[in-house]
């Protein structure tokens, strides 16, 4: 099986939250995992069955600074980017995808 290592930019739409907003947020994530709406980079792992057939298999997500803040597959978080059938064709039509190296990749990782 081979992999291989995308990183990508996804631009949300920015907001300053208020105090009040800022106090529900944290709040809500201890109920919910909402940090990945809140990536402006992710790096994804594919995984290839064929070489036509791949597959999301662990997904970090990073802030605007590039710091970690957001892992998948953990055992309380599935995923996003996991939780579609969306392949390197996909990711290369949807965004402007840059490949990266393992090395990169696991840098990030391993930050969790």
């Amino acid at each position: 099986m081979i992999n291989k290592y995308i990183k990508f930019q996804v631009n949300y739409p920015t907001y300053k939250p208020n105090c009040f907003v800022r106090k529900f947020d944290k709040f809500l994530s201890k109920l919910i995992e909402y940090k990945s709406e809140m990536s402006e980079y992710w790096l994804l792992e594919l995984k290839f069955e064929t070489n036509q057939i791949s597959y999301v298999s662990r997904e970090i997500g990073l802030d605007v600074n590039y710091q970690v803040i957001f892992v998948a597959p953990t055992s309380e978080n599935y995923g996003n980017w996991l939780d579609t059938d969306m392949g390197l064709e996909n990711f290369k039509n949807a965004f402007d995808i840059e490949f990266i190296t393992k090395e990169e990749f696991e840098k990030y990782w391993n930050l969790q």
